[in-house]
């Protein structure tokens, strides 16, 4: 060999291949993660599920009870009766005020005991119970339209420090293996890259990440998701619930018998969880987009790393092939 005959180039290290693979990880993971944050009007967020259900049942119990009130009532001597209508009809005008106060107040009339209070007591009573049921089902069939918009309403209010709080949480975490979120398991060839999730960054954000977003992002979210129009629907419908739920245990042995336990969700948490889930779906659409051709992707910080670590065609560089020029390029020519 002649002295102009070139050197081999060195093999990268695993742990420069690692060093590179999570700041490609990283980068997709902030690129898609601001897509998603940015169109957060899109992100779709519903009432929570198992509070509805038992809120819906307590709807079903009250009007039972209403029922039951009536009948229990029935016979009663009429001035008992007519004291209690008279009280039920001052309290009218059906608004969630007046029914507690006239449902208290019928109660207080009917303390010498329910077969006393008479027929007109008993009709007080299920009006009362029925006026509850009716304006709690009322708002329950609000909240869906009312949790449409709390992705557009909080995204519109706090996008910046959202993303500001998702690229801090995302710079800062140490991601194991990360050469498996982009080409697959050991040994990372062509065929392991194509048989890795399309959206395993996704995946790993919405899982592994989650808890942390939800715990730095409520604070910053806190003000815009008491003010949307689901906190505030919500709120409305747990006041009706618990208050109703309350009056209804101040009508005897019958009552106590329909009566829930208070829901206390934390609503501002549980919104804020949503969104962060609902952001999975938007990033594994992006994800997948740029896993096919990135060099698409426009990410803020050396870009042709990035498009190297993601280029699993033919035309990109095999796992095994990745040089130490290619790493030296990443930490000091900032490609």
């Amino acid at each position: 060999m002649g002295c102009g005959a070139s050197a081999q180039p060195v093999p990268a290290t695993d742990e420069q291949k690692v060093e590179m693979m999570q700041f490609a990880v990283k980068e997709m993971m902030i690129t898609i993660g601001t897509h998603a944050i940015t169109n957060g009007k899109d992100v779709n967020v519903k009432a929570p599920l198992d509070q509805v259900g038992k809120i819906r049942e307590f709807v079903t119990s009250t009007r039972a009870a209403a029922v039951e009130s009536k009948e229990k009532m029935a016979g009663g001597d009429g001035k008992a009766a007519g004291a209690a209508a008279a009280v039920a009809e001052k309290a009218g005008g059906g608004m969630m005020g007046g029914m507690m106060g006239g449902l208290a107040k019928v109660a207080a009339a009917a303390d010498q005991g329910l077969d006393a209070a008479g027929n007109a007591a008993g009709g007080a009573v299920e009006a009362a119970l029925n006026g509850f049921a009716d304006a709690i089902d009322a708002g329950i069939k609000s909240l869906d339209d009312a949790f449409d918009k709390v992705g557009d309403e909080v995204t519109a209010a706090k996008a910046d420090d959202i993303i500001a709080v998702f690229k801090a949480v995302i710079n800062d975490r140490k991601i194991d293996s990360p050469q498996t979120l982009v080409r697959g398991a050991a040994p990372h060839g062509k065929a392991e890259a194509d048989a890795c999730a399309k959206d395993a960054v996704s995946a790993y954000i919405a899982d592994k990440a989650k808890d942390e977003l939800i715990e730095k992002m409520l604070p910053v979210c806190k003000e815009a998701v008491q003010a949307s129009t689901a906190c505030k629907s919500w709120k409305k419908v747990i006041d009706s619930y618990n208050q109703a739920n309350e009056k209804l245990g101040t009508l005897g042995e019958y009552g106590q018998k329909f009566k829930q336990e208070p829901i206390t969700l934390d609503i501002d948490k549980y919104i804020v969880e949503q969104i962060v889930l609902g952001y999975r779906g938007l990033m594994a659409t992006k994800e997948d987009a740029f896993r096919k051709a990135p060099a698409t992707a426009t990410v803020p910080n050396k870009p042709t790393t990035f498009e190297r670590c993601w280029n699993v065609t033919d035309a990109g560089i095999v796992y095994e092939e990745f040089k130490k020029n290619h790493y030296d390029d990443f930490k000091m020519a900032g490609k």
